[in-house]
């Protein structure tokens, strides 16, 4: 052995004859990298060879540490640890053969150590040999969280799911660091009102448990309960303000949404989504503050010009929304929605030949945008050629099959024809379209026919099952229906 070897050696056998305050549980503890393998309980084992071993593994001398095992063995006969030890140190030199033989070993001593019979199903498990379920099992029993993950995951994926879900029920307190994965399984096995109860039973979740619980209230309709929750903890991070945001959208909470959003620009992040936000809730004045305040900085930025005229426009002072309008860069990607803004401006001042020739010009400098092309349809629609505007929609390659039924749709919502709208979206939502399929079932709840609606928004589900708003639509609808229906039998009464 090398000089630094025995040195290091030498040290821990001074250590050993002084009696210092390092006992075996602390020493494993402190230098074994396999906790989920070794175990702490090391009575009976000879403390010179367990030494032996420990420095061998703070030096990486894998055949020496090897060696003081194989003593251990000899030595210590009724001790579990060594087999523990070596058949870890065999798996992970590769020697598979003779690790499962340490490892029954282990198990002759103790046959219901839980983490023995961990160490084994995970080896055969990782061999794909037979038997791995049985010892996972067993060390299940144990309350080793691992095991159960690794069993149920291997049963999902086998669509073993009776057996999984027995294992989910017996696996019922795991760790709080396993939380996560106890609600993944859950919602593999399609009960996502188990993960709910396990994660609002939490002593804390982390941003990524917060998306799980989302995801585990839509589709158990408990969202009520999630968006509660949510609503008590403080955002703690950028992925946790993401899922709240979502939830609040999703339970449309319009204060909590802002109150998250306010908070984010105070902090200087994503400024532009709170002015957005003021504007979507019609708070124009303290949008067009927030706004002056980069345009000063920024005079040719186009979302920022394009805001403020959408902010002048909701106040009526449309010469202003005219004149931040015109201001937007043409080339710039606000450009195209400039455009079509000062359009619809326009037709509603009655304006429609000024209207087309502004859509046209802009068409011909950019003809490969969808927005400038349904600016001329929609001012040729105001002009009453219904017809030359489909067929300018229809003749265009511009346009996306997906974006031509919404926009023929919309066009002939303009034009008063909501049968016809409805035609060309159940046209586009025939060919699996979703977005059609959802635009056609808030048009028919518009238009009052809201058990068709509801008609519709299941049939989404059907082809999206993740789509939370439709759940979401689905939820609401069948709750209006039923209090409706509730009325009408008092009224009836």
């Amino acid at each position: 052995m090398e000089g630094p070897k025995l040195v290091a050696l030498a040290l821990a056998c001074l250590v050993s004859i002084a009696g210092a305050s390092c006992g075996p549980k602390k020493e494993l503890e402190q230098t074994v990298s396999r906790p989920a393998v070794l175990s702490t309980r090391t009575l009976g084992i000879s403390r010179g060879w367990y030494l032996r071993y420990l420095v061998a593994e703070e030096l990486g001398d894998v055949a020496e540490a090897e060696r003081a095992l194989e003593w251990m063995v000899r030595l210590d006969a009724k001790s579990i640890w060594p087999h523990l030890a070596l058949g870890a140190l065999l798996e992970e030199r590769g020697r598979f053969e003779e690790a499962i033989e340490s490892y029954y070993k282990a198990l002759n001593l103790e046959p219901k150590d839980g983490l023995t019979n961990l160490a084994m199903g995970k080896l055969l498990l990782l061999q794909r040999q037979g038997g791995a379920h049985h010892w996972l099992r067993l060390s299940c029993r144990s309350g080793e969280d691992e095991a159960c993950y690794l069993l149920l995951r291997d049963l999902s994926e086998k669509e073993e799911l009776v057996e999984a879900r027995e294992i989910l029920s017996l696996w019922q307190a795991p760790d709080p660091q396993w939380i996560g994965d106890w609600a993944v399984a859950a919602l593999r096995l399609k009960e996502p009102s188990l993960a709910v109860d396990q994660l609002l039973a939490a002593p804390d979740i982390q941003s990524g448990e917060f998306e799980l619980l989302l995801e585990a209230g839509l589709g158990s309709c408990r969202i009520r309960e999630v968006w509660q929750f949510g609503r008590r903890r403080q955002p703690m991070t950028d992925s946790w303000d993401e899922t709240a945001l979502r939830l609040a959208g999703v339970a449309k909470d319009r204060v909590w949404q802002g109150e998250i959003i306010e908070r984010r620009y105070q902090a200087g992040i994503e400024p532009e989504r709170w002015w957005s936000f003021l504007i979507e809730e019609e708070r124009y004045g303290e949008a067009i503050a927030v706004l002056e305040g980069f345009v000063g900085n920024h005079p040719d930025n186009g979302r920022v010009l394009f805001d403020l005229g959408r902010c002048y426009r909701g106040l009526s002072r449309f010469d202003e929304a005219h004149h931040y309008w015109a201001k937007v860069p043409s080339e710039s990607d606000w450009g195209p929605a400039a455009i079509e803004a000062q359009t619809r401006l326009l037709l509603d001042q009655g304006r429609v030949e000024d209207a087309l020739e502004r859509a046209e010009r802009a068409l011909t400098e950019r003809s490969d945008q969808a927005l400038l092309l349904w600016s001329v349809a929609l001012a040729r629609q105001r002009q009453g050629d219904i017809d030359g505007a489909e067929h300018l929609l229809r003749s265009s390659e511009v346009l996306t099959v997906e974006q031509l039924c919404l926009r023929l749709a919309r066009l002939r919502q303009e034009h008063g024809d909501m049968e016809g709208a409805l035609a060309v979206l159940r046209q586009g939502a025939d060919e699996n379209h979703l977005v059609c399929l959802m635009e056609q079932a808030r048009l028919l709840e518009r238009r009052g026919r809201v058990a068709e609606a509801l008609v519709v928004w299941r049939e989404l589900v059907d082809k999206d099952p993740k789509n939370a708003g439709a759940w979401v639509e689905i939820s609401r609808l069948s709750a209006d229906a039923n209090r409706e229906a509730l009325r009408q039998a008092l009224g009836a009464d």
